[in-house]
């Protein structure tokens, strides 16, 4: 994972700009601009107030994530908004089995 993933990872987890630091070994001014960028980039999308509602998402693989994240800026969305908006329509919609394809009952 490159720098710049590996600050916006941690951003997004709700670290701190000198945590990022720390962890990273960047300087503290070049964290802090690299997150004022991603923030201005992504908006909300790195707010620290998202990780509680949907952590899972720092599970999902760094190119997921950039997925979910570039389809949500397009829709001027949160990434967790977007996330809940998917995962409730697959689940009311009982399309869990199509998405998977896993030959497994919906219900």
């Amino acid at each position: 994972m490159t720098l710049t993933a590996q600050i916006g990872r941690l951003a997004f987890e709700g670290a701190s700009n000198a945590e990022i630091a720390r962890r990273t070994g960047a300087s503290t001014g070049s964290v802090s601009k690299l997150v004022s960028r991603l923030r201005k980039r992504h908006g909300d999308g790195i707010a620290r107030h998202d990780i509680p509602k949907l952590g899972f998402l720092m599970k999902l693989p760094e190119h997921e994530l950039s997925l979910l994240m570039e389809a949500a800026r397009t829709r001027g969305v949160r990434p967790t908004e977007l996330a809940e908006q998917i995962l409730a329509t697959v689940l009311t919609e009982a399309l869990v089995v199509a998405v998977l394809d896993d030959g497994e009952g919906d219900g």
